[in-house]
């Protein structure tokens, strides 16, 4: 041990290296089943040491305090949440690496552990208090600088202040924005950009944004808004909450029956709405894999019967089987399609075609299987497993349902939604193969800007016309606010972690020390280019939104930084017999990922207008600097730290 220290700079760089990975680390895990087990209360009782800290610590702080959702019996946790999670993790749901592609489920995953990141970062390192005496500083919404400001000044008086009470006096008040204080609608301007830049981000610049945006848009077809819409204006409450459980939660089967008389025991009691939506949605996903599964078997000159069955039988094997592939192919910079075939008495000469049409049978086999163990385990399972856990939600939240009800126009807001979504998908389809046509962040700032005024309409009927509405959400905001406080900082890091990260850093060796210095050093460099870009891209968006011509490639956002990390760093098979592990950084790769599951490409414009936001996103956001070391000398004792919560 030394006596070396780290800057209050520096301890904030190696705090975000730590915390960014263990975040997406307990995501990951999630993949196996004994995560879920070992995860602590709400789902084990006892004062058992969380196995996931940081999601164990948000949802016990943040989510068991949501208002309806604090009131499901304790039993819920383990009884219906925890055998849900346990199945989807024993489905052994494929991972990227065979399928050589960047799949749906690690977009998300990805998605959600940047998202996560955040509230992590503010319970465990708080949130340093500033110069909160600004309340009536002007800020001009065309000026990036005053928009970020305010954001900041926002986040200060919400925390630190009294502006959580003042936000929900002005929204019963009123449902115009331009009525509202200049700092809330600067930091309004402030989300809403953020917002239009994830939507973008999501759906467009994301390899698989249209994979996502064609299950959105099946599912949308697929609801039945009139009926929806029919059964919220019925007056008496009780009746309308039971009609709305009947639409969507009702089965009509006579196994249903049969099985609850015990004639018959594990029968298919059939599905409710919600189960069916999953179950043909998915189900169309496969068609149209089947469909190019076919084509690829009857390629006369393409891998032969044997090969074919040998690259189908790895889709089922089993989590630990094909961990032992995945590996073997890592380490001797083989194609996953060349071990599966070595390992096996089929002939693995395959031409640079073949293998290629090879490795997308792997990856449309994985495929299928997922959404066939998706729609088993969501639809199919016996005992369902879906159905009472939305019940018992739907109980919790009665209290709740009825409040809204007596306040808001419920009909009139999916009405609205379903407009938006409308709007949405419209705008994020592919259209013309024109450069031009593919949608800027400009357009969702424009969407949002048009659908904003129901939101607003919908907070302030509620606010206004339920008072037990106000008191519930404004007690529950209080609280989570609080969670954010820390009494003593530096650099926006409070002391007792600073403390807590020098303790660690001085417990390494001096060559360690060296080498995790280098690499914070480097974290912290590119934490402040990102923040600088992040700000000059909102400027230019608030510049240009005015603008018809104008076109922005990529929008702000720090989290965007962070989650397209996690995607350039996933491992990808070879896409050759020998050579290198690909990685979702690549352009190649990107471009593969963007094929949709028929086989073809789909994007929001044209092959070349996708490459070329690809290759800005990668030259403007830039590689994050390697974390290895760092990672590997103090992740374990940093999850010691985070058990031990925080003081």
């Amino acid at each position: 041990m030394t006596n070396e220290r780290l800057s209050a700079t520096e301890a904030g760089a190696l705090f975000d290296i730590l915390i960014h990975h263990e975040t997406y680390t307990e995501i990951r895990d999630f993949r196996y089943e004994r995560a879920i087990h070992e995860y602590g209360p709400p789902f084990q009782k006892g004062q058992i040491k969380p196995g996931t800290p940081i999601l164990s610590t948000l949802v016990n702080r943040f989510l068991l305090h949501l208002p309806g959702l604090k009131d499901v019996p304790k039993e819920f946790w383990s009884g219906r949440v925890e055998p849900l999670i346990a199945a989807l993790s024993a489905a052994n749901l494929s991972e990227s690496y065979d399928k050589g592609v960047l799949g749906q489920r690690k977009t998300c995953s990805t998605a959600i552990s940047a998202f996560v990141e955040y509230p992590a970062r503010g319970y465990f390192g708080g949130y340093a208090v500033q110069d909160v005496q600004r309340a009536n500083r002007q800020y001009d919404l065309l000026v990036g600088d005053d928009v970020v400001a305010a954001w900041e000044d926002f986040r200060q008086q919400l925390v630190y202040g009294n502006l959580l009470d003042e936000v929900f006096k002005r929204i019963a008040e009123t449902d115009k924005l331009d009525e509202h204080p200049p700092l809330t609608q600067a930091a309004h301007r402030f989300i809403l950009v953020n917002m239009a830049s994830i939507i973008h981000y999501t759906l467009i610049v994301s390899p698989k944004g249209q994979a996502l945006l064609s299950l959105l848009e099946s599912a949308h077809k697929l609801v039945p808004y009139a009926v929806i819409r029919q059964t919220l204006k019925i007056g008496n409450v009780a009746t309308m909450i039971s009609g709305m459980v009947k639409i969507v939660l009702a089965k009509a089967s006579i196994a249903t029956v049969t099985n609850w008389l015990g004639l018959s025991k594990g029968a298919d009691e059939g599905q409710n709405l919600v189960q069916t939506i999953i179950s043909t949605v998915l189900g169309w996903d496969n068609n149209k894999l089947k469909k190019r599964v076919t084509q690829i078997e009857h390629i006369k000159q393409g891998p032969n019967k044997e090969q074919l069955t040998a690259l189908r039988d790895y889709a089922s094997m089993t989590q630990e089987e094909q961990e032992q592939y995945r590996a073997r192919s890592e380490s001797q910079s083989e194609s996953i399609v060349n071990v599966i075939l070595a390992s096996t008495s089929v002939d693995n000469d395959l031409s640079a075609e073949n293998h290629s049409l090879a490795l997308e049978y792997v990856n449309l086999m994985l495929s299928i299987r997922d959404r066939e163990e998706l729609i088993h385990v969501l639809c199919k399972h016996h005992p369902d497993l879906l159905t009472p856990l939305a019940r018992d939600l739907v109980t919790a939240y009665e209290p709740i349902i009825r409040a809204v009800h007596n306040a808001v126009d419920l009909s009139g807001t999916v009405y609205d939604t379903q407009n938006f979504l409308d709007d949405l998908i419209k705008l994020s389809k592919p259209r013309n193969d024109k450069a031009s046509d593919l949608p800027s962040v400009e357009d969702y700032i424009k969407l949002l800007e048009k659908h904003q005024s129901s939101c607003h309409h919908f907070l302030h009927q509620a606010v206004k016309n339920g008072p037990e509405i106000r008191k519930w959400y404004k007690a529950y905001g209080r609280t989570i606010l609080a969670e954010f406080q820390t009494e003593a900082s530096e650099a926006n890091l409070s002391i007792n972690m600073i403390q807590k990260l020098n303790s660690l850093f001085q417990s390494l060796s001096p060559p360690d020390q060296t080498a995790v210095r280098k690499e914070v050093d480097a974290r912290r460099d590119y934490l402040n280019t990102l923040s600088i870009a992040s700000t000059n891209r909102i400027k230019a968006l608030l510049s240009h939104n005015s603008s018809d011509n104008a076109k922005t490639a990529f929008g702000p956002g720090v989290y965007l930084a962070h989650w397209q990390n996690l995607l350039d760093a996933t491992a990808l098979t070879p896409d050759q017999l020998q050579g290198p592990v690909r990685h979702g950084r690549d352009l190649d790769a990107k471009k593969d990922s963007r094929v949709n599951v028929d086989g073809k490409t789909q994007s929001g414009g044209s092959a070349a207008a996708t490459a070329a936001v690809d290759q800005k996103v990668q030259s403007e956001l830039g590689l994050a600097p390697d974390m290895r070391k760092t990672v590997a000398l103090l992740s374990g004792r940093f999850w010691e730290v985070l058990r031990e919560g925080r003081p």
